[in-house]
């Protein structure tokens, strides 16, 4: 344990004289760069962790847990298959989808969209979908019309009640007219908002049979999208479904968004690195004025050596020196970091409010910035800076100890 002694004279040789100034400059910078990186490894892990909570809740609800899906082929008879997964435990909803590409148009403006038919009463009950949507949208959709993204209705200035023309690439080669692509206007019932871009610059909801006249699929659908009580369960349900789809395509939703999930995956891997760089540079600072302030107390050491004072005392007095501005500094940035990640969007707003907009919706992906700060995280950084910052005083305080007195004091 560190006496009494060691830190009176560690926290005295901390404390700038007019020949030590230097050293004391040198240490606040230590000091200055620990915070920082601690702050800014919280708070960007927080904001990525909360991008991607917030990226895969709005995803998975907007697509369902699991997909089952014809291979190249719509599903015929799909009510029985339907049924028997409703069975399943763990299923909580099965919910027929029909899927195509169109050209959107309106106000003599023409955008590609998405097309997705669902039954009214299956597209109130999606967690994420549902909300947003309102009743009254629900109650036009029942009666033929539309639900249309948010951000795709404002590009084609699009409100309720106005039309709009749908156009498949598909061709309709049953009417006896090649190369005719199918076209049709419908209402505009409501608009919806999932909180991201490409679901709500591209999306259109349409009524499930109508979807399936319009694209000529009779009574087939394109595929079930299956959702469970349990996302974390998810493996269990899909190894329960695929005897039962037969020749289907059975994927859940991280097979389905693995390239996206990964990129996220590397993308804060990297970023942890890369900041966790700020504190390792700060660190050879900390060995720098550590090692100044050995050479500048090479005759206190010597003094003290011969006062009686062992090896492990001065390197105790060396360790608790540098281990101080690295400990300091790890606090600071805990609760800088801390105080930034739980107010991450008020910043942002202010920010914006400052200088005026911000990002546009096409880059920012998210219509808000999310924070969530995981403890786990947060421990683990703060474990980590101090083990670099500690390490870091290691070979000056090891110099130190090894101080031989009469050398030291030989030109005295």
């Amino acid at each position: 344990m560190v006496s009494a002694f060691e830190r009176l004279v560690a926290f005295r040789y901390l404390r700038a004289r007019r020949r030590e100034t230097l050293i004391s400059v040198t240490a606040g910078f230590s000091l200055v760069g620990i915070s920082l990186g601690v702050a800014a490894l919280i708070v960007v892990m927080s904001v990525m962790n909360g991008m991607r909570g917030q990226l895969i809740s709005r995803m998975i609800g907007v697509n369902g847990h699991l997909v089952v899906e014809g291979r190249g082929t719509p599903l015929t008879h799909y009510q029985d298959l339907a049924a028997r997964l409703r069975q399943i435990p763990g299923v909580t909803m099965v919910v027929p989808v029909v899927e195509g590409q169109v050209m959107a148009s309106s106000a003599g403006q023409a955008l590609p969209a998405l097309v997705r038919g669902m039954a009214p009463e299956d597209l109130a009950r999606r967690p994420v979908v549902g909300p947003s949507v309102g009743e009254r949208a629900i109650e036009g959709l029942a009666n033929g019309g539309l639900v249309v993204g948010s951000q795709l209705a404002s590009r084609l200035q699009l409100g309720v009640g106005d039309n709009l023309t749908l156009m498949s690439p598909k061709i309709d080669r049953s009417a006896g007219v090649p190369l005719v692509p199918r076209t049709r206007t419908l209402e505009v019932a409501g608009t919806s908002s999932v909180g991201l871009w490409e679901w709500d610059s591209r999306l259109i909801y349409m009524p499930l049979e109508d979807a399936q006249s319009y694209f000529g699929l009779g009574d087939g659908v394109t595929r079930l999208d299956v959702m469970v009580k349990d996302v974390n369960q998810v493996e269990q349900v899909r190894q329960a479904i695929a005897p039962l789809a037969g020749d289907a395509k059975v994927e859940d939703w991280r097979q389905v968004n693995k390239a996206i999930t990964s990129a996220l995956d590397v993308e804060r891997d990297v970023t942890f690195i890369l900041l966790l760089l700020i504190v390792v540079v700060a660190a050879f600072n900390v060995i720098a004025s550590l090692s100044m302030l050995v050479k500048e107390k090479a005759s206190n050491i010597a003094i003290l050596r011969t006062m009686g004072a062992s090896r492990g005392s001065i390197l105790r007095i060396f360790l608790l020196a540098g281990g101080s501005v690295g400990m300091a500094g790890t606090l600071i940035g805990l609760v800088l970091g801390l105080v930034l990640a739980t107010n991450v969007e008020t910043i942002k707003r202010l920010l914006q409010a400052m200088g005026g907009g911000g990002l546009s919706p096409e880059v920012a992906f998210l219509a808000n910035l999310p924070s969530q700060v995981d403890p786990l995280q947060v421990v683990g950084v703060v474990l980590l800076s101090l083990l670099i910052a500690f390490t870091a005083t290691l070979p000056p305080a090891w110099r130190a100890a090894k101080t031989d007195p009469i050398e030291a004091l030989r030109y005295e």
